[in-house]
């Protein structure tokens, strides 16, 4: 065999730089199957270029400044802060070039290697990602809306406009090559249609500020600005932070660590989002990358689960009998003394005491039934008896519609209970259904601020001697005094009187360790949120990011995660030698990454070309499939 034989075999000739060695002696089945291996790799390596792409250009977009408008009041004027960049211009400009830039440089690479002659892979690939876009992106957002809920367009105005002139451009193109200058694209035609992209920018921003439409109330218009990489995902201020925490504080089997993650979700979750956001939280998750809304443990969310396991495992025995009070066994009930037997996934039981009646006005009497261990039951150690081992019964004269009043005259409540629970007694009888008013009253706590002021009525039906009314207990307030305030019964009806009791004082206390641990709570949300940004402020957590799963949170990572981490590893690191987003306003970030995306497309385009040739399709047919489906699964996820 021949030198130039060697040199020149199957499909040798179709790369720009590969093939890079001598695969003369290679299956053809093999070399196809790792040029398509390696295609597919390459397609991970834009999407990763693609995401420092994307952050660069997020952070252009968001920059913002202070203006002076009047204030509404009349009194001076009110400073401001609105974005830089207009929504619709950033979206069509900067946004649209960085999620379109691998198949405009394909293109671009084709045209310049084949002496400004267009060939088969980058129209092929344009074509081909347009449809991708067009049909199944759409579909897949359609799709996506859950049942019930629906997805309006924003601006109806600027989509008309770019749905007008993406038509219009399908059109322009059937004249160029069909009815103008048939398969030749001439120089003014090149010229008319780069010009047209300017003015697509300024009749979508006319029709964004509606410059050419009537509209109302346009000396009044401001665009504010949400600047994400300044203030972190969704954070309003430490009081929102304090007000979740606080509510996922009171389940003590979540801890710290945990709540300040599931917070950070929430607020992340809750966020308004730009549409770059998206693009990168996508190239993450496929990538193994740092998440832009943090996984949270299912570990919590089963712990209720998990303790009814265990209360499925053993068979339980205590025993239980009643002890005098002021009521006397036979004579006012009858005494039990038995063994409890709970069975497997058996939680309650029901004790039935008979009460003795008779026809002799007396006072309420009482009794008392206690929990124990018995040597015949289970030992200590299998079950354990609770704090209420001993509960007290009350055996009420139920021949008078009895008096109504607080169990007693004041209450101590922790502004960390979140509520105030009143118990209000029906004693010296229990006859007919009788009703009974309440209302708070401000001492020196006020409704609004320490608690939530409320009134109501309560209904005793006819034996019911305990009710319990529930007022909200919001915090305090100032922290120069303890607040109280005052609840009062009156208006019984139904033959009832007021009690001795009819008014209680409820004290809203300071609780100094809850408040640590929602201070600490709130600096671990912070913190998380500050993790949560699309890009990094030094090159040193840039790499820390590139080099760990997840961005460095292992416990929200997945087996996935690490499979793909492991396979974009080398992508990651090699990109995360660009200059962060921080450095020069973002525009460093921009051109290196797109000239990163530029070296990995030029790689792609000799790999799909060649790959092509191996199986037996001509470019077009390569560009339209496996290209176009590469370079667009970010934008679909």
């Amino acid at each position: 065999m021949s030198n130039y034989s060697m040199e020149h075999y199957l499909c040798s000739d179709k790369g720009l730089l590969l093939p890079a060695i001598n695969e003369y002696t290679w299956n053809k089945g093999t070399r196809a199957f790792l040029y398509l291996l390696g295609l597919l790799w390459c397609f991970l390596g834009i999407a990763i270029a693609s995401d420092t792409f994307m952050c660069g250009i997020e952070h252009i977009t968001s920059k913002t400044r202070l203006i002076s408008i009047p204030n509404p009041d009349g009194n001076g004027v009110k400073v401001i802060e609105v974005k830089v960049w207009n929504d619709t211009v950033a979206n069509l400009t900067l946004l649209a070039f960085g999620t379109s830039a691998p198949e405009i440089l394909l293109s671009v690479i084709e045209i310049c290697g084949h002496a400004f002659v267009a060939g088969e892979l980058g129209p092929g690939t344009i074509v081909g990602s347009a449809a991708f876009n067009l049909f199944v992106i759409t579909a897949v957002c359609i799709v996506s809306i859950p049942k019930g809920e629906t997805r309006r367009i924003k601006n109806h105005l600027v989509f008309a406009t770019t749905t007008a002139s993406g038509i219009f451009a399908y059109v322009w193109l059937i004249l160029v090559l069909v009815v103008i200058t048939p398969e030749v694209v001439e120089l003014w035609e090149a010229i008319v249609t780069l010009l047209m992209f300017p003015m697509l920018i300024l009749l979508a921003y006319a029709a964004d500020k509606r410059i050419c439409w009537r509209r109302s109330q346009i000396s009044s218009e401001v665009e504010i600005g949400f600047n994400l990489d300044k203030t972190g995902p969704g954070v309003s201020g430490t009081a929102e932070i304090m007000e979740v925490a606080r509510e996922l504080a009171k389940d003590h089997r979540i801890n710290e660590d945990e709540a300040a993650r599931v917070m950070a979700a929430k607020i992340a979750e809750e966020t308004p989002k730009p549409s770059g956001w998206y693009r990168v939280q996508a190239t993450r998750l496929l990538s193994g990358g740092a998440r832009l809304i943090p996984r949270t443990s299912k570990e919590f969310e089963q712990v209720s689960c998990y303790i009814c396991a265990i209360s499925k495992i053993f068979l339980l025995r205590s025993r239980i009998e009643t002890i005098d009070g002021t009521a006397e066994a036979e004579s006012d009930y009858r005494p039990i003394r038995q063994l409890l037997t709970f069975k497997a996934g058996e939680k309650t039981k029901d004790i039935y005491i008979e009460i003795i009646n008779d026809d002799v006005w007396e006072p309420d009497e009482f009794f008392f039934v206690k929990l124990f261990h018995h040597p015949a039951g289970s030992t200590e150690n299998e079950v354990t008896i609770g704090k209420l081992s001993i509960n007290q019964v009350t055996i009420v004269n139920d021949d008078e519609p009895g008096r109504l009043e607080f169990s007693k005259p004041s209450y101590i409540v922790k502004e960390s209970s979140g509520s105030a629970q009143l118990t209000i007694n029906r004693v010296n009888g229990a006859d007919g259904e009788v009703k009974v008013s309440w209302k708070t009253q401000d001492l020196s706590a006020r409704s609004g601020h320490d608690y939530v002021g409320a009134e109501g009525t309560v209904l005793f039906k006819h034996g019911e001697t305990s009710k319990i009314i529930s007022i909200d207990i919001l915090g305090i307030s100032e922290r120069t005094h303890e607040p109280n305030f005052q609840v009062e019964l009156r208006n019984a009806t139904g033959g009832a009187q007021i009690g001795r009791i009819p008014k209680t004082i409820v004290t809203i206390i300071n609780d100094e360790e809850f408040n640590n641990m929602l201070s600490r709570i709130a600096n671990k949300t912070q913190k998380n949120l500050d993790g949560l940004k699309l890009d990094t402020s030094t090159w040193s957590q840039q790499f820390r990011r590139a080099m760990n799963v997840n961005g460095g949170d292992q416990d929200g990572a997945t087996c996935l995660d690490y499979v793909m981490h492991f396979m974009t590893f080398f992508w990651k690191v090699l990109f995360a030698v660009i200059p962060p987003p921080s450095y020069c306003g973002g525009w460093l970030t921009f051109w290196l990454s797109l000239a990163a995306i530029g070296m990995v497309t030029a790689i792609v385009s000799d790999l799909a070309s060649v790959f092509g040739c191996l199986v037996g399709l001509s470019d077009y047919i390569t560009a339209i499939t496996f290209v176009a489906l590469g370079t667009s699964m970010p934008d679909t996820f």
